[in-house]
């Protein structure tokens, strides 16, 4: 039953996710490194394998489970559950024009329909020179690996050996929990993530992505603050965030553990209204770094498309 029951799960996840990764033509980072301050958040477009060589913390077996991936600077690409009994090499990655072809070897673990290449955009969130996460944006008009299409369903964690303890709960799906958890005190920080169970976790003004022409928002670029209290509103910088403004949406949340219900205040589509999603938390220590709003029941194509990439965090909220 509970294999039935996972089996559901990611495909669910991998039919809503695909609707936020449908192919588009590719938005500018929202806030590029190059023009960033140092030391704050920033995303980069991967064009070049040395970008994203090392160890990364991943969703693995079609996100069903927790494993790792070493990227090497010759395209090999190591996976594996667990570090000490060793990574296999069981896939190949190039780059060109800014569009990454990854497939499995053939012969190796990996199904048939695997072996076939996927066309993903990578981008790298860091905290100044310091690399946090990597996403995966598909690029072609599908992937016919759907354990990858699941695997790349939401972003990786650098990870550099700092001992984060990475025990999984056996009854708690993949998905729904951190790939490194965060710890309560932080002596050396380190690239990790928060599953929000409350508002207060998530609480910031992200920069995201806004497509509503409606919203006339600048380079289809906007601001989101999150409340402790669960509020949350839209605006076209993070000063206009404090209240509620023009015709951009305002929203509230609430939590029921992992699950973050949502109801948007504004005059919206009955589609658009209400959701349920999940929100990870990207870190470098105690510093939020990143935001995804992952879907667990949204039939609102426009949020989907919106919240297809991670927010990138521009400040505290009150």
């Amino acid at each position: 039953m509970n294999r039935i029951i996972a089996l559901i799960s990611l495909l669910g996840l991998v039919i809503s996710y695909a609707a936020a990764q449908a192919p588009q033509a590719s938005p500018p980072p929202l806030v590029p490194c190059e023009e960033a301050a140092e030391g704050v958040p920033c995303v980069i477009v991967v064009t070049e394998l040395s970008e994203v060589v090392g160890t990364w913390r991943r969703y693995y077996q079609g996100a069903n489970a927790m494993g790792f991936s070493e990227f090497r600077s010759d395209g090999t690409v190591t996976i594996g559950p667990d570090l000490q009994a060793g990574l296999q090499a069981t896939a190949t990655m190039s780059i060109e024009n800014g569009v990454a072809s990854i497939a499995a070897n053939p012969g190796g673990p990996a199904p048939p329909q695997c072996v076939t290449p996927g066309e993903y955009e990578l981008r790298l969130i860091r905290l100044g020179d310091r690399p946090v996460a990597l996403t995966f944006s598909l690029m072609a008009e599908d992937d016919p690996c759907v354990f990858r299409v699941g695997d790349f369903s939401m972003p990786m964690i650098y990870y550099g050996g700092s001992g984060a303890e990475l025990a999984m709960e056996p009854d708690v799906a993949a998905v729904a929990q951190p790939l490194v958890p965060c710890p309560d005190e932080v002596d050396e920080p380190y690239p990790c993530s928060v599953v929000a169970t409350r508002a207060e976790d998530a609480a910031g003004i992200w920069k995201q992505y806004l497509g509503n022409p409606a919203m006339q928002a600048p380079g289809g670029m906007a601001y989101q603050r999150i409340r402790p209290d669960g509020s949350i509103v839209l605006a076209d910088t993070p000063e206009n965030t404090a209240t509620r403004f023009g015709n951009y949406p305002f929203a509230t949340v609430v939590f029921e553990g992992d699950e973050a219900r949502l109801t948007v205040g504004a005059d919206v589509p009955p589609a658009c209204q209400t959701a349920i999603q999940r929100y990870h938390v990207y870190r470098y220590g105690a510093q939020p770094v990143a935001l995804l709003i992952a879907p667990i029941h949204d039939e609102c194509p426009p949020r989907l498309q919106d919240t297809g990439l991670p927010f990138i965090w521009v400040a505290g909220a009150d």
